[in-house]
C-alpha cells in the first residue's frame, strides 16, 4: 500500500496538466478561438449586432451566462503602439472613439459583441464544423 506521501508527488504533475488543458484556447494573432459573456449582470443580456456598432441591427440577445462563442475576429480598439505609448486616461478615451469589436458565431448564427463584455473562454471549447 503507498503512503500518502508518495502519491502527491506522482498526482501533483497530473492535475497540474489537467488544470492548463482546460484553459484557454488561442488563435492567430494572440486572440482566443472561444469567448465567454463577461460583465454583463445576471439576468441581463448582450446584444449581438449585424455589424460592429450600437447604430447596426440587433441579430440576437445572449444571456449573460453564454459560453464558448466561436472568436471570428476582431478590430478596432487600441493599435500596438498606442498601448505601448499612451497612459491608461489616453488609451481609455481612444476605446471610447474606437471601440474594439469581434465577431463571433454561436449555433448557426453570427453577429458582432463590444470586446469589453468578452472573456476568453477556459470551458475546454470544441470546434464546430457546422459554423
Amino acid at each position: 500500500m503507498l503512503r500518502e506521501s508518495k502519491v502527491l508527488p506522482l498526482t501533483l504533475p497530473l492535475m497540474l496538466c489537467a488544470v492548463l488543458a482546460s484553459g484557454p484556447s488561442w488563435g492567430q494573432e494572440g486572440e482566443p478561438r472561444y469567448w465567454d459573456i463577461g460583465g454583463v449582470e445576471s439576468g441581463d443580456a448582450l446584444v449581438v449586432h449585424s455589424s460592429g456598432s450600437v447604430q447596426s441591427s440587433v441579430v440576437a440577445l445572449l444571456p449573460a451566462d453564454a459560453i464558448c462563442l466561436k472568436n471570428l475576429g476582431c478590430r478596432g480598439g487600441l493599435t500596438q503602439k498606442e498601448i505601448q505609448t499612451l497612459n491608461d486616461a489616453q488609451q481609455q478615451a481612444v476605446l471610447r472613439k474606437r471601440p474594439r469589436w469581434c465577431q463571433v458565431a454561436f449555433g448557426n448564427r453570427r453577429g458582432w459583441v463590444a470586446q469589453k463584455f468578452l472573456v476568453p473562454s477556459t470551458n475546454g471549447c470544441v470546434i464546430d464544423r457546422r459554423i
